[in-house]
């Protein structure tokens, strides 16, 4: 009976630190393969992983107005932000590496980069807005003014480009490839803001 009752205090109290734990963090490790997320209750499913080995597509066209993935700290495939006209806002803070490509297109009513506050590397190629208009499809950001939120990237494997977000000043994405410090790809600055000057 005694060590019936020692394993039942013990096993209690690892239930009790497990939970604690794991309350506090919020985190579930690593996930293999790869996250789409198109309603809110994927981003529910999804925020608790700090690395997704394959690629994170966000494409919710109705209704998301913003997501939090802040745990998340490395991508090992493409990050795509795409075709979300309600998104105002991201949080992918904790963000600081994506294998692949990023690409933030279509996203009407997002004015700023803010949740990439950390990124520093990305292994492909960095695509902001895009075409004016494919099969009906604006790739452009309209309301994106700044993308101060990329301070922090220095290393693109890829190439840059940066076209069609007419609110976004054409110096800013000019000072965004300058920052750079690993960087011999091309690059692709069309269709934004020619007339803003940049301090």
């Amino acid at each position: 009976m005694k060590m019936k009752s020692i394993f039942t205090f013990f096993f209690i109290e690892f239930i009790a630190f497990s939970l604690t734990c794991c309350g506090e963090k919020e985190t579930c490790g690593v996930l293999e393969g790869s996250a789409n997320i198109t309603s809110s209750q994927d981003v529910s499913i999804f925020a608790c992983y700090t690395e997704i080995t394959g690629d994170l597509i966000v494409n919710e066209p109705r209704g998301l107005t913003s997501f939090d993935l802040s745990n998340l700290t490395s991508i090992g495939g493409d990050l795509a932000i795409v075709f979300n006209y309600k998104l105002t806002r991201f949080g992918l803070n904790g963000l600081e590496s994506v294998g692949g490509n990023i690409e933030i297109q279509g996203n009407d009513l997002l004015a700023n980069m803010d949740g990439l506050s950390r990124l520093n590397f990305v292994g492909g190629n960095v695509v902001i807005g895009g075409d004016k208009a494919i099969m009906d499809k604006n790739f452009g950001n309209v309301d994106l003014e700044n993308i101060d939120g990329l301070s922090n990237l220095q290393t693109v494997g890829g190439n840059v480009t940066i076209e069609n977000n007419p609110n976004l000043p054409t110096c800013a994405a000019e000072a965004l490839v300058e920052q750079l410090v690993d960087f011999t790809g091309n690059v692709y600055i069309s269709g934004n803001d020619d007339f803003v000057t940049c301090d």
